[in-house]
């Protein structure tokens, strides 16, 4: 099963991909646990870049972040972090909900009941390193 159809909207990023991107070699920029839900958020950085980029988004963008939300979290484990946060993001059904779990220099699991996209966005990012 493809990440994306764990999701209740899936539709979100079908909107500007023909099939959801992979979730290997994506980097990490954020996880925020929230007490209201409770709920945590994972914001990344994807390896591809949409077939439908969003008009509202920056000329140039060459860089697409998706925003995911776990609702109904029931665990969290973070065992490792790093301001290089590359790896791999697992999604899938497990018995008790559905399992986010990251590996690669940082190092994270969530069990949640519900997992969303909360946004999909576009940016440039200075790939060279010179800006």
């Amino acid at each position: 099963m493809n990440w994306n159809e764990s999701t209740i909207n899936p539709k979100v990023i079908l909107g500007y991909y023909d099939s959801a991107p992979s979730l290997e070699h994506v980097d990490v920029h954020r996880i925020s646990l929230m007490r209201d839900g409770p709920m945590a958020e994972i914001t990344f950085d994807v390896g591809s870049f949409p077939e439908r980029p969003s008009r509202k988004w920056p000329p140039g963008a060459n860089t697409c972040q998706i925003t995911v939300r776990a609702f109904g979290l029931v665990e969290a484990e973070l065992t490792r972090w790093s301001n290089q946060s590359s790896g791999t993001l697992n999604v899938g059904v497990v018995q008790g909900g559905i399992e986010v779990a990251f590996s690669g220099e940082a190092k994270f699991r969530l069990l949640c009941s519900h997992l969303d996209v909360a946004g999909v966005t576009g940016y440039v990012n200075d790939i060279s390193g010179t800006g």
